[in-house]
């Protein structure tokens, strides 16, 4: 640059003002770049929430290229928070590989007690997402792959990070993944790992041994079964136990078996009425319907087991109506849907967080605080809805019924 025609000290105060000019814009670039990534966050984010979810990884992978190196817990938040949506879209193989590096992040941030809570809640909200699984428009074996890729992924991670994350629930979810592939072995092996893990008293300990035997059934050995048939039926009804074996059965995808043992149960159920058993015999005959996808053959027992309580039964008059209402809709026939659906009601016990049951009480505090400070932001509502694949019944009683002689 050329600066003809001025004094040498014209010269050097208009040299100092470029000076000074250019490093207030370089200042200026730097804040931009800050700004520019947490806009494309928030961007992403709100794509995410419209369900938009290919815009939503665009715009989280443009922030992931931006963000600054010392702004660990927000990078791996954003990591997380695209490979949400990556599995959303079905694209697995691209959330695992978010998934692993930030799961290194994770592991080494927290052995610093650096780690912040919002991380913990977008990988819950991913946790949630994975046991929800996919939309029933996606064929059952290639939700059933996915699922089971992104358990095992998400379970190293819980592993190393928040064990507390691997709850009994889950992990009987992860072992039915090997059902729908066709793999007893795989869920036999699964099943018993679950087992030499679990306490007695877990309330689904019973199931799982139900199942392992089922399993163990379908490998064709049937003694593991009948032998624990006849050590229950010692202590419990018998309509009970082939209830509880169908269960078992539907579990490990074996229909046909499962329907006898219902049958069965039924029959001993004309002589001898039971409501809470008909219920749950009912409710399992539904479950193996909707497993098969065949919303025409669930309709009738969904029909018997709403005309089984009345609208004084409150909860579940309105849980049962509220499935049968569904069951039409997914066969087109809305006019009947509305119908059977009752009024909404007004005021409902409220639900814990998503993060409530799953950070320790230092950490619900520290989110609660900058909830209120309006730092981070969930994105819980990305994730779309689909039935859990662990088959816990929901009208099962809690306290198996004393055989009645």
């Amino acid at each position: 640059m050329q600066l003809i025609g001025y004094t040498r000290r014209q010269k050097t105060l208009l040299l100092s003002a470029i000076v000074s000019l250019s490093v207030a814009l370089s200042t200026a670039d730097a804040a931009l770049a800050v700004e520019s990534w947490q806009s494309l966050k928030q961007r992403a984010e709100d794509f995410a929430i419209e369900q938009k979810f290919r815009q939503a990884t665009d715009t989280f992978e443009q922030a992931l290229k931006i963000v600054p190196a010392d702004r660990e817990n927000e990078r791996v938040d954003i990591q997380l928070a695209a490979a949400t949506s990556y599995n959303n879209m079905l694209e697995v193989d691209k959330a695992i590989v978010l998934l692993k590096d930030a799961g290194e992040t994770i592991k080494r941030l927290k052995a610093q007690k650096k780690l912040d809570p919002q991380v913990l809640v977008s990988l819950k909200t991913l946790i949630d997402a994975n046991e929800r699984g996919y939309s029933s428009r996606v064929p059952y074996a290639q939700r059933a792959k996915l699922k089971m890729r992104m358990s095992e992924a998400l379970t190293r991670i819980c592993a190393d990070v928040y064990p507390q994350a691997n709850t009994t629930a889950r992990k009987f979810g992860h072992a039915r993944s090997y059902v729908a592939n066709s793999d007893y072995l795989g869920a036999k092996k699964q099943l018993e790992l679950i087992l030499s893990t679990t306490r007695p008293s877990d309330p689904l300990y019973r199931q799982i041994k139900w199942s392992h035997a089922a399993v163990e059934h379908k490998l064709s050995k049937p003694q593991v079964l009948k032998t624990m048939m006849q050590t229950e039926m010692k202590e419990h009804s018998e309509q009970f136990v082939l209830i509880e074996v169908a269960m078992a059965q539907l579990w490990a995808a074996d229909y046909d078996a499962a329907v006898q043992c219902l049958n069965k149960a039924l029959d001993i159920l004309k002589k001898k009425p039971d409501k809470g058993l008909t219920e749950f015999a009912y409710t399992v005959y539904i479950d193996i319907y909707k497993d098969k996808g065949d919303d025409k053959g669930a309709e009738p027992w969904l029909r018997k087991r709403l005309a089984v309580v009345t609208p004084k039964d409150r909860t579940k008059y309105f849980q049962y109506s509220r499935a049968l209402s569904h069951n039409l809709r997914k066969q087109r026939r809305y006019e009947e849907a509305d119908a059977v659906m009752p009024e909404r009601k007004k005021s409902r016990p409220g639900a814990l967080t998503e993060w409530e049951w799953f950070l320790t009480d230092k950490e619900k505090a520290d989110v609660k605080q900058a909830d209120a400070a309006g730092m981070g932001r969930n994105i819980s509502k990305q994730s779309g809805s689909s039935p859990s694949q662990s088959k816990v019944s929901e009208s099962k009683p809690s306290e198996p019924p004393r055989a009645k002689k």
